[in-house]
């Protein structure tokens, strides 16, 4: 079996036409047409390094404690790369750059640049007819939404210049500047459904596709007034709004998944124990929080209980690595059906939103009664259950270089 998993950064569901009917993303929406596509999924947290973390591991980023670039995986998780090698399958990941996603991840097999698409090509072209698991982070619906690979500092140099139109003081100049970043993006998501995607998927020939995101994207607009985005975490990263963490979930196998729109609630914890229910490899006795989507494809509904996520502190660059839950992150919430709940863990105060009477999540209120404050027992027991113990070390080497990419 071909295994492809490709997770694209930043992208937004509203903005494929498969979810959006003002959007047209022809490749992507006639895939989705002939596969699964899942109403609504949610990412286990609003930035790069927690959000894969948890798609690889089928564990929410609550519980692994990866927040920041330079921190090891733990050996405690079990990774999709490892359960499918130990499974007989050939593994090979394709990230933005392989000094960066995946370099405390060896087991991941980075073979190259996802930014090189001739070279990636070249390796699923090697396969001829044979198996393989490949994971693809595709970088080019990301800041600064162009489809070419940059040096780091003219990379570094474009984002901050796309970042300081956000800043202007004028509101009106700062609303159109908005807009046209939001055309760029718009522009960057359809090359990669029109142009990217195809000549990939005309070499790869998978036997199942999963096209999902990391994370969503915003572009300033829950800041207040006197707020400015000012590096790429302000744009996600910062906040725990959907527009940061819904993502696209299309699931594509003629023969082996029931073509349909599939209804309710699916996790990014879920993809793991998906990938190794259809390629018949045992999950074996780690702690897997996600499901297996199988049932839920065959049923036309997703419910495999809350979606939790977190929001991990806004890190200094000389700030040592965080050995408690309370130093790690600064919310962690869930969303179950109609209803959102958040808890602050600096200080405790929690707030809900009805997602069926406030879409927008623009009325936060206290959850006292009701099933909103059923869920947030829900969620205090996940938060007793988290990580308590992270991995302290000293990179002081590579914080330089990180925080050239606008994370650190």
């Amino acid at each position: 079996m071909r295994i492809l998993l490709l997770v694209a950064d930043s992208l937004r569901p509203d903005f494929l036409g498969c979810y959006n009917p003002a959007r047209r993303t022809r490749v992507v929406d006639l895939l989705a047409a002939d596969g699964a596509r899942f109403e609504t999924a949610v990412a286990s947290a609003p930035w790069t390094v927690p959000a894969i973390a948890s798609i690889c591991t089928g564990v929410a980023a609550q519980r692994l404690g990866l927040v920041r670039w330079e921190q090891p995986w733990s050996p405690a998780a079990a990774t999709l790369f490892s359960r499918l090698r130990a499974g007989g399958f050939q593994v090979a990941s394709f990230v933005f750059e392989p000094a960066h996603l995946f370099f405390k991840c060896p087991e991941a097999a980075v073979a190259g640049s996802s930014q090189d698409p001739a070279a990636m090509r070249a390796w699923f072209a090697d396969r001829g007819r044979g198996g393989y698991f490949a994971f693809v982070h595709y970088w080019w619906t990301h800041l600064p939404y162009l489809p070419r690979r940059f040096a780091l500092a003219e990379w570094d140099a474009r984002c901050k210049a796309q970042l300081a139109t956000l800043a202007d003081p004028d509101p009106w100049r700062r609303e159109k500047n908005r807009a046209a970043l939001r055309e760029l993006y718009a522009r960057a998501v359809d090359y990669f459904s029109e142009e990217w995607l195809p000549a990939l998927l005309k070499v790869a020939r998978p036997d199942f596709l999963i096209i999902t995101a990391d994370h969503g994207e915003s572009w300033g607009e829950r800041m207040g007034p006197a707020e400015r985005p000012r590096r790429i975490f302000d744009l996600h990263g910062r906040h725990l709004f959907n527009e940061v963490l819904e993502v696209p979930l299309i699931m594509h196998a003629p023969g082996l998944v029931r073509p349909g729109v599939v209804r309710g609630i699916a996790r990014s914890i879920d993809i793991m124990p998906t990938v190794l229910a259809l390629a018949g490899v045992r999950e074996g006795g780690d702690a897997i929080q996600g499901v297996s989507l199988l049932p839920a494809m065959e049923r036309g509904i997703a419910a495999n209980g809350p979606a939790f996520f977190a929001r991990n502190r806004d890190f200094a660059p000389e700030e040592a690595l965080p050995e408690s839950l309370d130093e790690a992150y600064a919310e962690i919430g869930c969303r179950e059906g109609r209803w959102k709940v958040i808890r602050a863990i600096e200080t405790g105060a929690a707030r809900a939103y009805d997602l069926a009477e406030d879409p927008g999540e623009r009325r936060p209120f206290t959850p006292r009664e009701g099933p909103s404050a059923e869920l947030l027992r829900a969620l205090d027991a996940e938060i007793s259950q988290a990580a308590r113990r992270l991995d302290p070390r000293d990179y002081t080497a590579v914080r330089a270089q990180l925080a050239q990419l606008g994370y650190l």
